[in-house]
């Protein structure tokens, strides 16, 4: 597992961000290290938990989201930092500090990613593994336009809809509405990037941010962020150092 820096750039003045992306799998080893990574708050809940699904998601995101944090904020305590929950259900620091970095978690099957950036900024990740089960119920969500596209050819069907998904969700997050918000509204065009093996990805109704997203074998990650802002995230980032 590792925690890679991204700068994020916009007007000239370049800021750091942190990602990261913890391997389900090792939910064992977590596990076992629960009181060297929860906040007590964070155990106190976590106790609650009957099932170990949500044991799992709940401990492996909190985990993904401290890694990327501990380093943002210099704290290798990571039971210092408390992940709690926003009205949406999003993650939200508390820290003993003045300014507070922004976080954003996500899941697939196999993986917790998250990302840890500057309060300054709106950013969010999201990862979904294409599943063709799924097509039919994704199409609900999306618009007439992005139904055509996804029949385009230049993926297969199932990640074209996914990548759709998670640019829409990541938005989603990035604006604090989440699922409460009708994915309608969310519609976006993508347009394939002639390097580095992404897609970059426009929203008809929030014109003022982005999105990058990369195809990993079935998997597809996404992250979302201010339109007039470069990110260096790349395809041999995440290949490479994050999955």
């Amino acid at each position: 597992m590792s925690v890679i820096q991204v700068d994020l750039t916009t007007n000239g003045l370049m800021v750091p961000a942190f990602i990261t992306a913890v391997p389900l799998k090792d939910y064992s080893i977590a596990v076992n290290n629960v009181s060297g990574i929860l906040h007590p708050d964070e155990m106190a809940y976590f106790n609650t938990l009957k099932y170990e699904r949500r044991q799992k998601s709940y401990l492996m995101g909190r985990y993904a989201c401290k890694k990327v944090l501990s380093i943002y904020l210099n704290e290798p305590n990571l039971t210092a930092i408390e992940i709690a929950q926003g009205i949406f259900g999003q993650p939200t620091v508390r820290y003993f500090t003045r300014e507070m970095p922004g976080i954003s978690l996500s899941h697939d099957n196999s993986f917790a990613v998250a990302i840890a950036f500057p309060d300054t900024y709106s950013m969010a990740v999201d990862i979904e593994t294409a599943d063709e089960e799924k097509v039919e119920i994704m199409k609900l969500q999306l618009t007439v336009a992005e139904i055509e596209f996804s029949k385009s050819g230049i993926l297969s069907e199932p990640l074209l809809c996914t990548l759709f998904w998670t640019a829409k969700e990541a938005l989603s997050k990035l604006i604090k509405c989440g699922l409460t918000i009708g994915f309608t509204l969310l519609e976006s065009k993508i347009q394939e990037k002639e390097f580095d093996k992404g897609f970059h990805i426009t929203f008809k109704n929030f014109s003022q941010y982005q999105a990058q997203a990369w195809v990993v074998g079935n998997r597809v990650f996404t992250v979302a962020y201010p339109l007039k802002t470069e990110i260096d995230l790349t395809y041999e980032h995440i290949y490479k150092k994050l999955l």
